[in-house]
């Protein structure tokens, strides 16, 4: 099957907003829920339905979870690295050797001229992610 750029572009942005996105593998529609639901005590489960679906069918669906943090570090350090030499490439590349290198290199990059790059780069790091594990989890 031939999966739709646009479905991979949205499976990506799901990824980034913290979801797990499953993947049917007939229809090339996607299902997805956050990674993590935290629900008040007795409160429904708005992603019930979905969660069903998809457990009462998981044969028919690819899972395909968030980069790991080594994955998404390794993002990052090739953001940095792509940078042409410079004062802010030095910086974010130090960043991500000290303690909580995630937090120092968002700050970074939410205050600089390249926060729209590493939107742009993540995002299709991201793209590249979802199609990977499509591949690696394809069954003909």
């Amino acid at each position: 099957m031939n999966i739709k750029e646009a479905t991979i572009k949205d499976m990506a942005d799901s990824l980034l907003m913290g979801n797990t996105c499953f993947l049917h593998t007939l229809t090339g529609d996607f299902e997805h829920y956050p990674t993590e639901i935290d629900l008040m005590y007795g409160e429904d489960n708005p992603w019930q339905d979905i969660i069903d679906k998809v457990e009462n069918n998981w044969h028919d669906y690819i899972r395909i979870d968030p980069m790991n943090s080594h994955r998404a570090f390794t993002v990052m350090a090739s953001f940095a690295e792509q940078l042409e030499e410079g004062r802010f490439r030095e910086i974010l590349i130090n960043a991500l050797n000290r303690p909580k290198p995630f937090r120092h290199f968002n700050h970074l990059i939410h205050q600089s001229d390249y926060r729209q790059a590493w939107f742009n780069f993540r995002q299709e790091k991201n793209e590249e992610w979802v199609k990977e594990k499509i591949s690696d989890n394809w069954i003909e």
